[in-house]
Order: C-alpha cells, then sequence, then structure tokens
C-alpha cells in the first residue's frame, strides 16, 4: 500500500518514469532552503537569498562577461552545504562533485554553459580564473582542482591573474583536505604572492590579508604584525576614492588588520580600525545589482566583526545594534536568526529568542541542525522538557553527526515516554559508535557553529 501511495504521487507530477536519482526541484518542489539557494544548486538566475547566492551570482556574471572588471567575491560556501541541501531536500540527483555530474534534465541553460567552460582546453587565462571562482563559489572543489592544477602560468612572472588563480586552486585544495598539511602548502603559496615585488597589488594586497586572519586565528601576534606590515604597503597604493575594485578592498584592509589592536587587547584602536571599514564601505555606492550584491557581501562580514568585537567588549547594546543592522542587510539568512536568537538566549531571554531559531529552522540549511539544537536548549530552559527532547531528534536528523544533540537527549531520559521511550537509548548507542569515528573532540559541532 505505501509503495502504490508513492507511485501514485510520481504519476500525479508527470514523473513517473524518470529515476528517483534524476529527480530535481521542479519535479517535486523543495524547501525553502532550496529555493533560496537554487543558484547553488543549478545556476538558476538570482531572485532572492543570503550572500552565499549572490557570490554565485555575480561569480556566474563575471565569467559570462569577460571584459567586465574583475570584482571581489568574498563569500565561498561551506563544506557542507552541498551535503545539507541533498539531505534537506531529499534529492540526491544535486550531490555533485564536477559540473557534469547534474544529470541533463536538470541543467538549467546557464549549466550547461558552466560545462561547456569546464570543457574548454584553450580558455585564456583570465577566463581559468574566473572559472575557478566560479567552480569554488558552488562548491565543486575538486573540479577547481582537476582543472587547474599545472595550469596555471608563471606565478613568479608577477602576472596578477596567475598568482590569484593559484590562490583560487588553493582555497579548492584546503576545502577538500582542512589538514595542517595543506594548510602549510597553502601558506606558502599565499607568502609567496604576498612577497612577490613584481605582483599584482591587489592580489599581494589579498594574500597578504588572508596571513593575517589565518595568524590571528592561531592568535600569534608576531606573525599577524609581520602580514599587516606587508597589507600596508600596498593599501597606500589604493585609491578608494577611485570606487572599484579601491574602495572594498581598503574597506576589507581595516576589518582584516583591527585583529593586531584585537589580540593585543587595545579595545579603541580596534574601533577606530573597524570604523574606518565601515568609512570605506559605506563611501562606495552601487551602481547596478552586481554592484549592490559585492556590496552587500561586503557588509554581512564586516557587521558581524563589529558585532562580535561589540559583544567580547561586554557592549551588549553596541553588539545589538549591528547585530540589527546585520538582520535588515540579511533577512532571508538562517545564520542571522541563529545570531539574533542566540543573543537573547544569551541574555536569559529563551522566550525572545525561540520564535527567531524558528524562523532560522524554516530558512533551513546549512543550518537546520544548529537552529534545532538552539531551540532545543530554548525548550529546555523553558521547561519543556519533552518539547526538548523532540528538538533534539531534530537535530540529529538533520545532521547525523550531532554528538551535543546525542548527550541531550541522553540526558533527558526523564523525559522520554510513549513513542520517544527509545530515543535515550538510541542516541546512547549511536554517541558511542560516533565519537569512535570523529577524529576531533566529541563535543564540539553545535558550539563551534553557533560562534
Amino acid at each position: 500500500m505505501h509503495h502504490k501511495h508513492i507511485v501514485l504521487e510520481r504519476a500525479q507530477l508527470g514523473v513517473a518514469d524518470v529515476p528517483a536519482r534524476e529527480l530535481g526541484l521542479d519535479d517535486v518542489g523543495g524547501p525553502l532552503s532550496a529555493y533560496l539557494l537554487r543558484p547553488y544548486l543549478d545556476l538558476s538566475e538570482f531572485v532572492d537569498g543570503p550572500s552565499e547566492t549572490t557570490s554565485v551570482e555575480v561569480a556566474f556574471r563575471q565569467l559570462a562577461a569577460p571584459d567586465a572588471p574583475r570584482l571581489m567575491i568574498q563569500t565561498h560556501p561551506g563544506r557542507g552545504l552541498r551535503t545539507a541541501l541533498v539531505r534537506e531536500s531529499g534529492l540526491p540527483a544535486y550531490g555533485i562533485t564536477r559540473a557534469r555530474e547534474l544529470p541533463e534534465r536538470l541543467r538549467t541553460d546557464r549549466w550547461r554553459q558552466l560545462v561547456e567552460w569546464t570543457r574548454a582546453r584553450l580558455l585564456p587565462l583570465g577566463q581559468r580564473l574566473r572559472l575557478a571562482t566560479l567552480l569554488n563559489t558552488l562548491g565543486l572543489f575538486g573540479e577547481t582542482v582537476e582543472l587547474f592544477t599545472g595550469r596555471i602560468g608563471d606565478v613568479d612572472s608577477g602576472d596578477g591573474v596567475a598568482t590569484a588563480l593559484s590562490m583560487q586552486l588553493a582555497i579548492a585544495r584546503l576545502r577538500i583536505d582542512p589538514s595542517a598539511d595543506t594548510e602549510r602548502v597553502n601558506a606558502a603559496t599565499l607568502r609567496q604572492a604576498a612577497e612577490n615585488d613584481r605582483g599584482d597589488r591587489y592580489v599581494r594586497l589579498g594574500a597578504a590579508l588572508t596571513l593575517v586572519v589565518l595568524a590571528a586565528k592561531r592568535r600569534d601576534v608576531e606573525e599577524v604584525r609581520h602580514w599587516r606590515e606587508v597589507a600596508e604597503s600596498q593599501y597606500v597604493l589604493l585609491d578608494p576614492g577611485a570606487g572599484l575594485p579601491d574602495v572594498l578592498y581598503a574597506s576589507t584592509f581595516w576589518r582584516a588588520v583591527c585583529y593586531l589592536p584585537h589580540l593585543l587587547g587595545d579595545r579603541v584602536r580596534t574601533t577606530e580600525e573597524l570604523d574606518a571599514a565601515e568609512h570605506h564601505a559605506l563611501a562606495f555606492r552601487p551602481r547596478d545589482s552586481t554592484e549592490r550584491m559585492v556590496w552587500a557581501a561586503n557588509m554581512n562580514p564586516l557587521l558581524e566583526t563589529r558585532m562580535r568585537a561589540a559583544l567580547d567588549t561586554g557592549d551588549r547594546d553596541g553588539g545589538w545594534a549591528r547585530l540589527s543592522q546585520l538582520a535588515e542587510l540579511e533577512p532571508l539568512s538562517a545564520k542571522v536568526r541563529i545570531h539574533v536568537g542566540k543573543f537573547h538566549l544569551d541574555d536569559g531571554a529563551p522566550e525572545k529568542a525561540l520564535p527567531e531559531l524558528r524562523r532560522a529552522i524554516t530558512l533551513g540549511a546549512p543550518f537546520t541542525g544548529l537552529s534545532w539544537y538552539l531551540t532545543a536548549r530554548c525548550l529546555d530552559r523553558l521547561g519543556d522538557h519533552a518539547g526538548a527532547l523532540r528538538a533534539y531528534a531534530e537535530a540529529v536528523r538533520a545532521d547525523p553527526a550531532s554528538v551535543d544533540a546525542r548527550l541531550r537527549i541522553h540526558e533527558l531520559a526523564g523525559a522520554a515516554d510513549g513513542g520517544l521511550a527509545a530515543l535515550p537509548a538510541w542516541a546512547g548507542g549511536s554517541l558511542g559508535e560516533i565519537t569512535t569515528r570523529l577524529k576531533a573532540p566529541a563535543r564540539t559541532t553545535a558550539k563551534e557553529q553557533a560562534r
């Protein structure tokens, strides 16, 4: 009976003869996340969505118009985004690693053009760079490595395009294998680009700023100081008053180098340098939709950085002001809704956090699991332990490797009754199996995402 019902539904949809592995969003619809992030899945033209989607749109437009000035792409998707979307939509056809793997019947005209570009062996170097950038924004990192290893050009020649392509290749390798060995190799590529006296100033600046951020994550103050000095040598060559790309590079410069005073505990200087970053960001006036997307992609991390800087100093009012701006800029971002919910949760107001986190659940992947986890924490604090147990179970459904959620299910055994009575034993048994497989510390998944 159950299988006949499924066949009937497929017949009604007109896809009864289509293999399940080739069903697409136009066949069965899909969750809101797949609608908002659809350009990421098949290069549909951007309608509305978070900044991850606008970066795909900008990267495609850049590749389709090779004579247009190359614009800064600041957002690359997380490694798990495609996996999360496939799990949430139940459509395995989109779980690809190469452009050519998407079934023909699901390809948009844009995607067909992408496949043709990946097959072209005589693309000019500038087009190769734009193609690698698009592939990386689509999360097709393996294809970037496959196509461009050994086809970059002479990085030492001072050719900014060749150096920029080498950096895109480094990004792809690190996303595929985020090991210490890969990070060391990529850091060497970045150092080479930043220190090349004959190199393009934008590429040198971008490489130096990336090294600043990487060193800051390790809290290596001397490395941050060194690469800041290298970045400053290229910053003085910018003319922010001339518009793109200099004005956004200037904003990015101040947002990155403020890590030095932040690590040194100099709150005044950190604020001054973030003020400079915001000044340049607001000085830029987009002339068209593409430039508007680029502007928003810069404002998003800037406002998030300002929010974090304020909260780190205990300035809750300042942090809320920046977070409110970010929420206005990115109304369709699940990550931003999570920030808002977590702000209320940290303030001891789970009743205010709950509607924000439910909005994040609706917006969906790639933050569905974390949204459910934080929703469960709210319900837990409000005394609804049975509701919390169900929410933790949904967190595991969205992210089977969510150790934190499994632990709480196991701990809430007393709230389990009726149809939920088997959950604690299941979570406990699964927890042992998962923690055995995980190399990272067991209790990091949800907490690290929430930062």
